[in-house]
């Protein structure tokens, strides 16, 4: 529509026109004398819902989506910001490993997120004990067992049983360790044999693939010191053994999982006991009338001095390879070291370490205990 003002001027004066041209006279909406103007930036997609006048200039909102109500927006207003959509928030879920230890109990509850496919279960027999007196003896170690992705229904109740070390032998003959059995047979991990005989046998765990032996006991010497306990079989290696003694001093206790070997005694001080997996040393033998000093990290204990007051073996070491979720460190445990003998006072031999670590022997003239064995343990880790 063209609109023309026209006035007229004095003489000799132009007529002058004031010509305005609109574009389309429905684009202003008339409200009396004021006229409403609002310039809007093209909208993101027709799904933009946009309410303005007051003459504002209105920002596009951030997705078609989004929709941005104008009506009190100002041109110093600050820019309206993209609502973040819910799809857009990530939700993530961590699925952390469990490291669970089973020491005691003979059922166990699997958990409701229980995943068959990433599973492991992990066993040690418990340890025999030492004998006391002549000739006194260091006990056989636990085996290792282990086997893993097995299925197990979640939220179910399975049979467990904990292998137990032999008590401290009171007399010239010994206590073996017991298996360790996880669900009815499914894993099981045997005992130490005795004193003076072989740890623990791969060849008798179930499954055998996997499984490592546990270390010798020391002998049965003709001399006063009691000899040194194996160590415990673990996921690194066989538990190495103890040694004989030929003088008063008690033999080193051996390594647990791959460890050294306990030393010999040749004269009245004790043995070193072996090394851990780890590398870290054994318990030192102690002097004359000296005890042994104690594993760690799965070491064996030192032997006690002899030919002098009351000098028993050294405790082997406690494992540390697993770390519990729950707190706390376990693994295959170093052999008790031998006690010194002709002390005057009965010595003891050391305990075997847990776990599944053996007993060592005691001390003769007089007789002292033998050491007890280590515990078992049943170690499963998964991933939900």
């Amino acid at each position: 529509m063209l609109v023309c003002n026209v006035s007229q001027q004095p003489k000799r004066s132009a007529i002058l026109a004031d010509l305005s041209e609109f574009a389309a006279a429905a684009d202003l909406p008339d409200t009396g004398s004021v006229i409403f103007a609002t310039l809007v930036d093209d909208p993101a997609s027709v799904a933009d819902i946009v309410d303005a006048y007051l003459g504002s200039i209105m920002l596009e909102a951030a997705s078609g989506a989004d929709a941005a109500d104008a009506a009190v927006v100002s041109a110093a207003a600050s820019t309206i910001s993209e609502s973040a959509a819910a799809a857009d928030t990530p939700s993530a879920t961590v699925s952390a490993t469990q490291v669970i230890f089973l020491t005691s109990g003979t059922t166990w509850t699997v958990p409701s997120d229980w995943n068959n496919a990433n599973n492991k279960i992990e066993c040690i027999g418990g340890g025999a004990s030492g004998t006391n007196g002549a000739n006194a003896a260091g006990g056989g170690a636990g085996a290792y067992a282990t086997i893993s992705n097995i299925t197990l229904t979640p939220s179910s109740s399975i049979p467990i049983v904990i292998g137990q070390g032999g008590a401290a032998g009171t007399g010239v003959g010994y206590n073996a360790g017991t298996a360790t059995n996880f669900n009815s047979g499914q894993v099981i991990a045997v005992g130490g044999a005795g004193a003076g005989a072989a740890g623990g046998q791969a060849s008798a765990c179930t499954p055998t693939t996997g499984a490592r032996n546990g270390g010798d006991g020391g002998g049965f010497s003709g001399f006063s010191g009691g000899t040194g306990g194996g160590g415990a079989g673990g996921p690194h290696g066989a538990g190495a053994g103890a040694p004989n003694v030929t003088n008063s001093g008690g033999s080193g206790g051996g390594g647990a999982d791959g460890g050294g070997g306990g030393v010999t005694s040749t004269t009245s001080t004790g043995g070193a006991g072996g090394t851990a997996q780890d590398g870290t040393a054994g318990g030192t033998g102690g002097i004359t009338g000296v005890a042994g000093g104690a594993g760690s990290h799965g070491s064996g204990g030192g032997g006690g001095g002899g030919a002098g007051v009351r000098a028993d073996g050294g405790a082997g070491g406690a494992g540390i390879i697993w770390t519990a979720t729950a707190g706390g460190t376990a693994g295959p445990g170093g052999g008790g070291g031998g006690a010194g003998g002709q002390t005057g006072t009965a010595s003891n031999g050391g305990n075997g370490g847990l776990y599944g670590g053996g007993g060592a022997g005691g001390g003769f003239n007089p007789n002292g205990n033998g050491g007890a064995g280590g515990n078992g343990i049943i170690v499963i880790t998964y991933t939900p």
